[in-house]
């Protein structure tokens, strides 16, 4: 049987995006008799720039975490998949485990019929007298019916071993399906965190330039 490797990806939050309150339109001050030196300065164009940067990456976050949330329910249901896998897994190995206790019972009480047989054997095989003829002929009906009830009882058992070796077929066939859903996952979430990190290194240039105080240049 398969064994399954558990689901890599971290689970995506939603506090880890940046707030909208961080995102401000710059802070403008038209200032004359005060200290600006270490003040930093922007143009007008730079000022429109911003503008309309705030406008774009205001956007830009409510799709993050629109796709966050998509992706965390993506990720639950993938760990849900995952659950229902291990917990089919224990049922089947539970399973196979009592049939293979069946066999060994079933294989010990055929060594059992095999020193019967080949007792029965020698005796109906002696000259022996009336009752003594009569006893070992109720052996042999004893004998037989024992004979047929173990195979009325190997039959059930060999059915009950091919519904088991089905189940587990179809536990491998559903098996593969969830480690391609895994892999296809986890390359969505790899290439989904690389896009924010970019994100995140735009918004970080984004507020050095654009918010705060600063002192207006033409």
């Amino acid at each position: 049987m398969v064994a399954l490797s558990v689901i890599a990806n971290a689970r995506l939050a939603a506090e880890e995006m940046p707030q909208p309150s961080t995102i401000r339109l710059p802070g403008i001050y038209h200032v004359w008799g005060k200290e600006t030196k270490d003040m930093p300065s922007i143009t007008f164009d730079e000022l429109e720039e911003c503008m309309s940067s705030d406008v774009t990456i205001r956007q830009r976050f409510d799709s993050f975490q629109l796709e966050t949330k998509q992706m965390n329910e993506e990720v639950l249901k993938a760990e849900n998949s995952v659950q229902e896998n291990q917990n089919a897994r224990l049922t089947l190995e539970k399973e196979a485990s009592a049939v293979q206790s069946e066999i060994a019972a079933m294989n010990a009480l055929n060594d059992q019929f095999s020193q019967r047989k080949q007792a029965l054997s020698v005796q109906t095989r002696q000259r022996v007298d009336a009752p003594t003829a009569k006893k070992i002929n109720q052996q042999v009906d004893q004998f037989n019916k024992d004979i047929a009830k173990f195979n009325a009882d190997s039959s059930v058992l060999k059915e009950k071993t091919q519904q088991l070796k089905a189940k587990q077929q179809q536990f491998n066939d559903n098996l593969e399906g969830l480690k391609n859903q895994l892999d296809q996952l986890n390359s969505k979430t790899s290439a989904f965190n690389e896009r924010k990190k970019s994100f995140d290194s735009t918004l970080l240039a984004f507020k050095d330039k654009c918010t705060g105080a600063h002192k207006l240049e033409k």
